[in-house]
């Protein structure tokens, strides 16, 4: 007899064999996902970092103060020219020696923030400082508030 095709039990095998394929990898496939989107988050956060300092640099020629960068106003007056993403919004401080000593970042799930008044580098903000927030509702005056080291 010849037979051109697969039974039942065989595609049923198969199919088994993919769904426990599925649900071993997907976690990982996700997780994966995830943590790229942290890294993502925190190298754009030290971006705005290095921004905001060599910003205040070339601005400081004509009048050494304390500044505040940020993206969150309707019409803010300090904003930094940044390569990111356009949802991604911050309040950056930067003291009288054009180091920044505090930042805060969020893009509506993910935020970073940090005060040191002793000046913070980009090279150490880390996962240490990334937590989830829902920020969605973040304004100039809860950043200021937050920032209040700027004052």
């Amino acid at each position: 007899m010849n037979k051109k095709g697969f039974t039942l039990v065989e595609l049923l095998a198969v199919i088994a064999v993919m769904a426990v394929l599925v649900i071993t990898i997907a976690p990982n496939i996700i997780e994966s996902f995830k943590n790229t989107k942290k890294q993502n988050f925190i190298s754009e956060t030290r971006e705005v970092c290095r921004s905001a300092t060599n910003t205040y640099l070339r601005e400081s020629i004509m009048s050494y103060e304390k500044k505040l960068y940020n993206n969150i106003e309707t019409n803010p007056e300090n904003t930094l020219e940044l390569q990111g993403r356009k949802e991604y919004k911050y309040a950056v401080y930067v003291n009288t020696d054009g180091e920044v000593i505090g930042i805060l970042t969020y893009d509506g799930t993910n935020a970073i923030f940090i005060v040191n008044p002793n000046g913070i580098e980009p090279n150490t903000i880390d996962e240490n400082d990334f937590y989830s927030v829902n920020a969605k509702t973040m304004n100039i005056e809860q950043a200021k508030n937050l920032l209040q080291v700027g004052r």
